[in-house]
């Protein structure tokens, strides 16, 4: 598939997203070989959607990305954790004794890659 494909069909991800989803919190984690690189929670239509956002906005570290979402009601961090790039403490801080599983699920999901 090349470039011009590529974008073509990532817009599609996104207009099929904002007419069939409504918009969500999603919360995308970023990691490399070395690890933990950044997350960010911000609102989307889909995880396309999401990840495109991300991107757009400068907030995306690189590396590998988890998206996770919507994120559950019970589960959505106060809004100054929103929208912008988060470190491994301040992920903790938004989501205190990861109850909703945003680091643990991705470190043993790459755990699980590495076997």
């Amino acid at each position: 598939m090349n470039h011009d494909e590529k974008m073509e069909r990532a817009r599609q991800l996104v207009a099929d997203e904002v007419r069939t989803r409504p918009r969500g919190l999603w919360y995308l984690s970023y990691a490399d070989e070395d690890g933990f690189r950044g997350a960010v929670y911000l609102e989307a239509h889909g995880p396309a959607s999401a990840a495109i956002r991300s991107n757009i906005e400068n907030l995306s570290p690189g590396g590998e990305v988890f998206i996770g979402g919507p994120v559950p009601s019970d589960c959505i961090p106060d809004r100054k954790f929103w929208n912008r790039l988060l470190t491994r403490d301040e992920v903790i801080a938004a989501n205190p004794n990861d109850v909703c599983g945003t680091l643990a699920e991705f470190e043993e999901m790459k755990r699980r890659e590495s076997k």
